[in-house]
């Protein structure tokens, strides 16, 4: 396989990357979020019964807790903003492979050598891009 093949190859392996982790962070993010919401919307309604027996009253301590711990599980793993990152990287390597294979926008007109060259930067742009948002992430988060 010559080294044209075997980056677009490597790059269909980003892409596939990008899109598995986004679906994963957007399920995470549906989860948690559908959790405290449910929650969340089901405690006033409970806690209207005025003499509330005392399985409600525990049912709604524990709404509560399940409430507080899905809305910082959202918090904590970012997945909301996780889950848009991974799609911009799988929409933006995807749009330059695409553009790239059909010869369009700014790879038309150039030949087969310039042409690859502007698409491994192009990739590479957003790789690096990825790289630097991970590691600001990273920074704040206070992991090594």
């Amino acid at each position: 396989m010559d080294k044209r093949k075997e980056y677009i190859e490597y790059i269909k392996g980003q892409i596939e990357y990008f899109d598995q982790k986004s679906i994963k962070e957007k399920r995470r993010y549906y989860l948690f979020s559908i959790i405290a919401l449910v929650s969340n919307a089901v405690i006033p309604i409970l806690s209207t019964f005025s003499s509330m027996p005392s399985p409600y009253k525990q049912i709604v301590a524990i709404l509560s807790t399940i409430a507080a711990i899905a809305n910082g599980l959202v918090l904590i793993t970012n997945s909301g903003k996780n889950w848009k990152h991974y799609r911009d990287c799988f929409t933006d390597l995807s749009a330059v492979t695409r553009a790239y294979m059909a010869g369009a926008a700014d790879f038309g007109g150039k030949d087969e050598e310039e042409a690859f060259a502007l698409y491994a930067e192009k990739c590479e742009a957003v790789l690096k891009n990825d790289r630097e948002n991970w590691e600001i992430g990273s920074a704040k988060a206070g992991k090594p």
